[in-house]
């Protein structure tokens, strides 16, 4: 059972992001107005699923879609706004947890032992955060 569990999380993410997330090509699709307002330059770098320095918050949405979280903090140079964009991934515990478990006998009595569960389990994982000022991209980072 334990090793069908990675598996079928997998399977699982895989099904809901396949229903949720849409393609550049459907976001151009539900705002094709703005998106006509881009040189054709950038509406091929956008089509491509490539931002750079000095776009603006829709191209961001264009390429990504709608961040998992957006933060604001204000700093001297003015406001800051980050979109951070996060998967579902894996993680190897460095640590396995020691469980305990009490083993009752045939003949009524019982004792305490433990086991060690290295079991992986998945967690959300920030993957990409992008930092906008005044609706302009300014920082772009890869989160390792």
């Amino acid at each position: 059972m334990k090793a069908i569990l990675p598996i079928v999380l997998t399977a699982l993410t895989l099904v809901i992001a396949g229903c949720t997330a849409e393609s550049v090509a459907g976001r151009i699709k539900s705002r094709p107005d703005h998106y006509a307002t881009y040189p054709a330059d950038v509406q091929e770098r956008i089509a491509r699923g490539q931002i750079r320095i000095g776009d603006d918050a829709e191209a961001v949405w264009y390429v990504y879609g709608e961040p998992s979280r957006k933060t604001r903090s204000v700093t001297e140079n003015g406001t800051v706004e980050t979109w951070t964009y996060r998967i579902l991934g894996y993680t190897d515990s460095l640590y396995p947890t020691v469980r305990p478990v009490t083993v009752v006998g045939r003949r009524g009595g019982s004792y305490t032992s433990y086991y060690i569960d290295n079991t992986p389990y998945y967690e959300w994982q920030d993957v990409l955060s992008i930092d906008l000022r005044d609706g302009k991209v300014t920082a772009v980072r890869m989160v390792e």
